[in-house]
């Protein structure tokens, strides 16, 4: 059963969470060569139709589920990506971009880049803090987010902001990696 039959989707909108990686120093990092073009080209939106898998090396520590890498991106397990997926409102836009992380003496591991190709406004203009182009303190307008559980910012490759069942679903299937954080709405 998904969030469109438990009737999530469209009703009052609720919480909603930043999700972010803990700073917790058994989790390991992925590094890649570093690209600025692949760094902008993510930031601007728009679907990627042209996508190279992107390769990136597993430092020390544990692989999660949710992992720290060299891009910023938002790198994802193929169980977080299923998770993710299932619990997407509809009027959520993502785009899954392929990635393999190599373990030093190990497999290859598959991951997933999480990709909005179409950022709707979800703000509010008036409360939310902002330095130029930048937001600097989110506040949600209740209207903007209704029907959303799963989106990000504007220019914005790191920030992950999900309804609260979606959080919960994370939880649930115990995906690593995660920590997150309540995001006022207005």
């Amino acid at each position: 059963m998904n969030a469109r039959s438990q009737g999530l989707v469209g009703g009052p909108p609720g919480d909603f969470f930043y999700l972010f990686i803990p700073n917790e120093r058994h989790l390991a990092l992925a590094d890649a060569p570093p690209d600025q073009d692949l760094g902008k080209r993510i930031r601007a939106g728009g679907w990627i139709a042209d996508w190279k898998i992107l390769n990136f090396q597993l430092g020390p520590g544990l692989a999660s589920d949710y992992l720290a890498n060299s891009f910023a991106f938002r790198l994802c397990s193929d169980r977080l990506r299923n998770v993710l997926e299932e619990a997407r409102g509809s009027v959520d836009m993502i785009q899954w971009l392929p990635a393999r992380v190599w373990e030093r003496n190990g497999p290859e591991l598959v991951y997933w880049v999480l990709h909005f190709p179409v950022v709707t406004p979800v703000t509010s203009a008036s409360k939310t803090k902002m330095a130029g182009p930048v937001i600097v303190k989110a506040v949600l307008d209740a209207n903007l987010v209704e029907g959303h559980r799963i989106f990000s910012f504007p220019n914005d490759s790191v920030s992950l902001v999900l309804a609260r069942h979606v959080k919960e679903a994370i939880e649930k299937s115990g995906c690593t990696g995660t920590e997150f954080s309540k995001l006022p709405i207005a």
